[in-house]
């Protein structure tokens, strides 16, 4: 509820001369009792305690939104789905979650490379509605994307021109360990949008570490798998041989 001074004055009928009593919306000051303050007072108390627990619930809300698609993308990678439509998921999820109009995931081409040594990251992933960013090659040396690849630093500029001109962006390093990035992932918005909210960037950093641990964790699997054929190829002629 908002309460809005509205100053006035009034005459009293005194004889000889005029005398002007303070209004507040209307009513004479003098018309307020102690009970009508103390009232006054309890609801604006009210009403601040409402907004509080307004914000409070929007930040949960947001928050368990962000572990939901993180729990997504989990489950989607220990379903043996292909990693690329995995990497499409992150960025069409990142998206919605953050209110970007761009977000792609930039990676070596090489992920067994050090990250000393790479000098270009791809775009693998993209979801937005510029067509020329799919396969885009963004150079690590010369680029906030590359920066916050290079330091493993969660950066936050207020334009963009990584991918062409854009306005604020937020680049989250995908981290498996603490010295280890094998990708971005880059949210921007278009030019003239309010950058993303402070409250907004460690659910999108969890986020990013989840979805690079969950990445790591498959990619390590499919390995294992592609060891394992290969001994159990090797394995057959060996068996064949001794009956």
């Amino acid at each position: 509820m908002a309460f809005s001074a509205c100053s006035s004055t009034t005459r009293t009928a005194t004889p000889g001369r005029h005398h002007r009593a303070p209004r507040v919306c209307g009513v004479s000051r003098k018309s307020f009792t102690e009970d009508d303050e103390d009232l006054i007072q309890a609801l604006a108390a009210a009403a601040g305690i409402a907004i509080d627990n307004a914000r409070l619930f929007e930040q949960a809300r947001q928050r368990q939104q962000w572990q939901q698609a993180t729990s997504e993308i989990r489950g989607e990678l220990l379903a043996a789905i292909d990693p690329s439509e995995v990497l499409d998921l992150i960025a069409r999820r990142a998206r919605h979650l953050a209110g970007a109009d761009h977000v792609l995931i930039a990676r070596p081409d090489d992920l067994d490379q050090a990250s000393a040594d790479v000098t270009t990251l791809t775009v693998t992933a993209y979801a937005g509605t510029d067509p020329s960013v799919p396969g885009l090659r963004i150079g690590v040396d010369d680029t906030a994307t590359g920066r916050a690849y290079r330091t493993g630093n969660l950066i936050q500029v207020p334009q963009i021109s990584d991918t062409g001109p854009h306005g604020p962006a937020l680049l989250l390093p995908l981290r498996v360990s603490a010295d280890s990035v094998t990708g971005v992932l880059a949210l921007v918005r278009n030019r003239g949008r309010e950058p993303f909210d402070d409250r907004q960037l460690p659910l999108a950093a969890a986020f990013a570490d989840q979805a690079a641990l969950a990445l790591k964790l498959a990619d390590d699997q499919r390995q294992l798998a592609a060891v394992s054929l290969i001994a159990e190829r090797d394995r057959i002629p060996t068996c064949t041989r001794g009956r």
